[in-house]
């Protein structure tokens, strides 16, 4: 019995070594077509039950420099993911309260009626940055109580009632972390960087500098490609906001952000599953949770992605499989590729094939908006409404929340609250076109069932 025992060891052994070497293999494969196509520069770590599984860099973090491990880039909005998750520390400390009126907490906050749970869950009608341009634009460093002083004067009155519809808010995540600064009497650096991060493994993750010229390090750039001579597209310099974007992050760090969730430690368990509940929406749930994370509807498998510029971020975590995949770039990646290879990442690293590589269409192709409204039925999602009468396309699942739609080129159009990229194809059989429905979750096309 004995020899049978170590004779079905070795063959689980064998077993583990084979999955392991066609794991690396396959993101290798995958990593090198996109980068020889232009279409990513960076690293990606893959971990399994604690353990990393994979990690390698390629290509260049500015004209001189190759991009490594180490290599720190702007993580855009998945600071949203850091800064919800020390609010929900302060609900379960008992300092702050889920319902509390935001300006209970901070002075000038300029509306009456917005509660902590609106800021959460994008839902509290805030103006965006779009709004803000003169103060970005006129030398003055914007941070967050600046944003505050000049968000009371230019807009009166949120957009919409709080809690009633869903507006992608970074403004909300900056207030949020001028809350918790004021609650904690502490700067977001030494709460948040140091201590909360810190003590969960995220080790080099650092607040961005206002000024580019008081970057104590090289900095990453972000490109337009992955290709030898691509145009710099870089972020802003003189950016004194935070909470909704801002922290740099190595893959490191986001590998150890996306395991300290899937092992269940990244939150206290008093507020856990609390924080992976949907927000909502009126009177129904949002796609994302309370902690800025899209998840499946048991809040097992949940992602978030991070979009500047030329930067490009992705952590998932798996709590049932103990499994993260993330991934940090500076090269523009069309948008048509984004759910696909987020998609494709996941499979690997579940030990499935990725998917084949889609045919990408032209940058300028537009979207004839007033062409694709009506109904149609897409397996695994349901029946998707676009409706055209509103100053821009909207999107509704079923009888769900209406998210507002935004052309992205390439022939499609992307749904911020939903995290889909949304195509319209001529069908071959049938004057009914076909609605395509693309994110990390699933893939799905329908015919349209009424005009």
């Amino acid at each position: 019995m004995v020899y049978v025992f170590l004779a079905f060891l070795a063959v689980g052994a064998n077993a583990q070594e084979e999955e392991s070497v066609a794991l690396q293999s396959d993101t290798d494969r995958l990593l090198d077509r996109l980068h020889e196509k232009g279409d990513f520069s960076g690293a990606v770590m893959i971990g399994i039950d604690g353990l990393v599984v994979y990690e390698g860099a390629l290509g260049m973090a500015d004209r001189t420099r190759p991009f490594t491990l180490d290599s720190a880039a702007d993580g855009a909005s998945l600071a949203k993911t850091v800064t919800a998750a020390v609010i929900w520390r302060l609900i379960g400390d008992e300092a702050v309260a889920l319902d509390d009126p935001v300006n209970e907490h901070l002075s000038e906050f300029p509306y009456e009626g917005v509660t902590i749970r609106h800021l959460l869950g994008h839902t509290a009608g805030l103006p965006g940055y779009d709004a803000m341009q003169p103060l970005l634009e006129s030398g003055e460093a914007a941070g967050n109580a600046k944003l505050q002083e000049y968000m009371g004067k230019t807009s009166p009155r949120p957009t919409h009632e709080p809690g009633s519809a869903f507006s992608y808010c970074n403004i909300c995540y900056d207030t949020l972390a001028l809350l918790a600064e004021r609650v904690t009497e502490a700067s977001f650096n030494d709460l948040v960087i140091k201590d909360y991060l810190g003590g969960l493994g995220v080790a080099s993750a650092f607040l961005r500098p206002v000024k580019f010229e008081d970057w104590r390090q090289p900095r990453t750039l972000g490109f337009s490609s992955s290709l030898p001579g691509a145009e710099v597209v870089d972020v802003f310099d003189n950016e004194a906001f935070y909470g909704g974007s801002n922290i740099y992050f190595t893959v490191r760090d986001l590998h150890s952000w996306a395991k300290a969730w899937a092992d269940e430690r990244a939150l206290p368990a008093s507020v856990y599953k609390q924080a992976l509940l949907p927000a909502r929406i009126g009177e129904h749930d949002s796609s994302m949770s309370l902690s800025n994370w899209y998840c499946t509807s048991a809040g097992e498998r949940c992602y978030f992605t991070g979009h500047l510029q030329g930067f490009y971020n992705f952590v998932y975590w798996d709590t049932s499989r103990r499994l993260t995949v993330v991934f940090v770039s500076n090269s523009s990646m069309p948008p048509p590729l984004h759910p696909w290879f987020e998609r494709s990442l996941v499979s690997i690293a579940e030990g499935r094939s990725p998917e084949a590589l889609p045919i990408v269409p032209p940058k300028e192709k537009d979207v004839d908006v007033a062409a694709i409204r009506g109904v149609y039925r897409l397996p695994d999602v349901g029946d998707v409404k676009i409706d055209t009468s509103h100053a821009g396309p909207t999107l509704q699942v079923d009888q769900g929340p209406t998210y507002k739609m935004f052309p992205v080129g390439f022939g499609i159009l992307y749904v911020p609250g939903k995290d889909a990229y949304i195509g319209i194809k001529k069908s071959d059989d049938t004057s009914s076109p076909i609605l395509t429905w693309s994110s990390v979750f699933m893939e799905s096309k329908g015919l349209r069932l009424e005009r």
